[in-house]
């Protein structure tokens, strides 16, 4: 299917590109014409292909458009991206197992921890742990499958097969789900075997919203970083070092104050 689209679509990457694709477009009209007169012509077929002839057209002065609607778009970029998602089941296994991993590793660290001044410090370390460890987990997810499927979105794109803001959507509605499946385990875990809020439920579904909050911005960073980046590998490079510099203005490390005032507009990003 993958190849006869190519086969069939303009290609607008490049002027020659896009003369070549015409050209292709063109011939393969004109066979299939001359094809369809043939086979009304012949005794034998009986005319019954007759209502299938047409004149070629010409593609030369042809403005292509996307005809389908955003919610179509839409609809068929989110199956796609869900379908490709749901695949990797070594991906999802591997979420899960992290998930309860880190967090027994962490409830047994910090299951003795208080309510003291000391205990207090020791939460504070847990939840920035946290913090960079959905950082980290969902936006190199987003890094490794985004960049490499970007090439086939720029061909779809030059081709107006939908817009970008419905690819866009699609795709971050599409590994929500996906990616939601690491808070839900660690966040569970950590936050009843230490004690966090006191044990409330209400408390509990305000924790999983913010570590989930903290996911999403990081799959909105991966995919922003993976649009800029040329190639995986440099996806890779640009991304913590984009994370590094969050961790170390968020004013854990060091006080906001005792920045150089022409660096603190940085912790602004």
């Amino acid at each position: 299917a993958d190849y006869f689209m190519d086969v069939v679509s303009p290609d607008y990457r490049s002027k020659e590109l896009e003369k070549e694709s015409l050209g292709r477009i063109e011939s393969l009209s004109r066979e299939w014409s001359s094809t369809l007169a043939s086979a009304s012509s012949d005794p034998k077929a009986g005319g019954a292909r007759t209502s299938l002839t047409s004149s070629p057209f010409s593609l030369s002065t042809t403005q292509f458009s996307i005809q389908s609607s955003w919610l179509r778009q839409f609809s068929l970029c989110f199956k796609r991206n869900v379908t490709t998602l749901s695949r990797n089941k070594t991906a999802t296994i591997g979420k899960v197992f992290s998930g309860i991993f880190f967090g027994i590793v962490l409830g047994a660290i910090y299951s003795d921890s208080g309510y003291d001044q000391k205990s207090i410090q020791d939460r504070v370390g847990l939840l920035f742990f946290l913090t960079i460890n959905q950082t980290f987990g969902n936006m190199i997810g987003v890094l490794n499958s985004f960049t490499s499927e970007k090439e086939v979105v720029q061909r779809e794109r030059d081709s107006n097969s939908y817009h970008t803001s419905s690819f866009y959507l699609a795709k971050f509605c599409a590994e929500v789900p996906f990616n939601f499946i690491g808070p839900l385990f660690t966040g569970t875990l950590v936050f009843w075997i230490v004690g966090l809020g006191g044990g409330s439920f209400l408390n509990f579904l305000t924790f999983l919203m913010i570590l989930s909050a903290v996911g999403f911005c990081a799959i909105a960073l991966g995919m922003i970083i993976a649009a800029l980046a040329p190639d995986v590998e440099a996806a890779m490079s640009l991304g913590p070092i984009s994370v590094v510099l969050m961790i170390l203005f968020g004013g854990f490390y060091i006080n906001i104050e005792s920045l150089p005032v022409w660096l603190r507009w940085v912790q602004y990003l």
